[in-house]
């Protein structure tokens, strides 16, 4: 079920602010004079969380900020180099007043909080790095830890999520196999287990099948209607989860290398 506001405690003065659709968290940081840091949290509207082994994991967007008074200030220019980003306004007086905070990074952070809730699991800072070997900062938020890792530019993240999705249907291929090893070589033996299995159905696929191989090097060949038989009436139900989608667009004008 989908997250309205994130589960864990991130400071003992932390600041929640409803908005709706979403709760932000607003945490202190380091005051600088007579300016005060503040970091906003906040979640998606379709934030879940995900296990990974003993710990609980959840995406978060992240924004550090810096209360807005007499920005000229030394100290805290030479702390930021002076420059600030957008305004933003946190509940942070005690009548939950909403005030004027200045961003002091160009966009939002991806970041990860991890938590665990297992008891026996200590969840420390070796063992978020274990979780997370491609991190690029490791922090202590309350009972979480604050995962940064790398920036993907837009290509870099489409590209990662072509990976995810063909992995994916990888596993799911994979998760249709029998194995078994062969007992005088020890190779791995992978089957299909048949389902639906009947003269009719099985006469028919054959016919069209080898009507297709007779034809083979007389150009492309037309193996659709064959497999998607045997994935919906057997002999292998679900036939087609064991071909990628390039290889589904290739069935209705199977190559030679295809029929074979």
């Amino acid at each position: 079920m989908p997250l309205k506001s994130i589960p864990v405690q991130l400071d003992p003065n932390e600041i929640r602010h409803d908005e709706g659709r979403i709760e932000s968290l607003w945490t202190p940081g380091e005051t600088i004079g007579k300016f005060q840091e503040w970091t906003r949290f906040w979640i998606r509207q379709d934030a879940e969380t995900v296990k990974r082994e003993a710990a609980s994991t959840l995406l978060v967007y992240v924004r550090p900020c810096v209360r807005d008074n007499q920005w000229a200030m030394n100290p805290l220019k030479k702390k930021y180099g002076g420059e600030t980003y957008i305004e933003l306004y946190a509940p942070l007086e005690n009548d939950g007043k909403l005030v004027e905070l200045l961003s002091i990074t160009p966009s939002n952070l991806d970041a990860v909080l991890v938590w665990t809730e297992e008891d026996g699991y200590e969840l420390d800072q070796a063992s978020v790095e274990t979780l997370f070997p491609d991190n690029i900062k490791i922090e202590k938020r309350g009972t979480a830890w604050v995962v940064y890792e790398k920036m993907l530019t837009r290509e870099e993240r489409a590209h990662q999520q072509l990976q995810d999705q063909k992995l994916a249907e990888q596993q799911k291929r994979d998760s249709r196999f029998i194995t078994t090893e062969d007992i005088v070589t020890g190779d791995e033996i992978r089957t299909l287990p048949f389902t639906n299995v009947d003269s009719v159905t099985g006469d028919k696929i054959y016919h069209q099948l080898e009507a297709a191989h007779e034809k083979r090097d007389q150009g492309n060949q037309n193996i659709r209607e064959a497999v998607h038989l045997c994935d919906k009436t057997g002999p292998v139900k679900g036939f087609l989860d064991l071909f990628t989608k390039e290889e589904q667009e290739r069935l209705h004008k199977a190559d030679k290398a295809l029929v074979e």
